[in-house]
């Protein structure tokens, strides 16, 4: 029972609850006696703390989350890693889109990547898609993580 106030009358003690019950005593002992039992047996005396949002569902998932989300950024940079480095992915192509969407404003990308071992440059192009590829993957795992979390109940 959720009290909210208590007011104090000369012959009756009452309670006013959240559900805008109010509930009579004679006196304060009767109270406390009451207080301690559960009123409603489908309510448990303690309630789970539920968080609603963002944070709720991250609280929700824990350590468990974290090294799920963790192990799905590692294997996304390996794998766009190992698919520029077998050129399923052109790199031209990556710095293209870049281009396009103004970096050679910033950096000339190009210049630099001429003088740069091949092998770093995939790992250049495979940590800028990892980050492109963050708006798919946060929302992914949220839904992921729900539809486990949901399982094992």
């Amino acid at each position: 029972m959720n009290i909210l106030f208590k007011k104090w009358n000369k012959s009756v003690f009452s309670v006013h609850s959240k559900e805008c019950r109010v509930i009579k005593f004679d006196s304060l002992p009767n109270l406390l006696q009451i207080k301690m039992r559960n009123f409603n047996s489908k309510e448990s005396p303690q309630k789970e703390n539920k968080s609603k949002g963002l944070i709720g569902k991250i609280k929700q998932f824990g350590k468990f989350g974290i090294v799920f989300y963790s192990a799905y950024v590692a294997i996304s940079f390996i794998g766009f890693y190992i698919l520029l480095h077998y050129k399923v992915i052109k790199i031209q192509k990556v710095v293209d889109k870049f281009e396009e969407k103004g970096l050679s404003k910033y950096l000339d990308i190009r210049s630099k990547l001429s003088k740069v071992d091949e092998k770093y440059v995939n790992v250049l192009g495979a940590y800028l898609l990892n980050q492109i590829f963050e708006v798919v993957r946060f929302p992914t795992t949220i839904l992921i993580l729900t539809y486990i979390f949901r399982k094992k109940k």
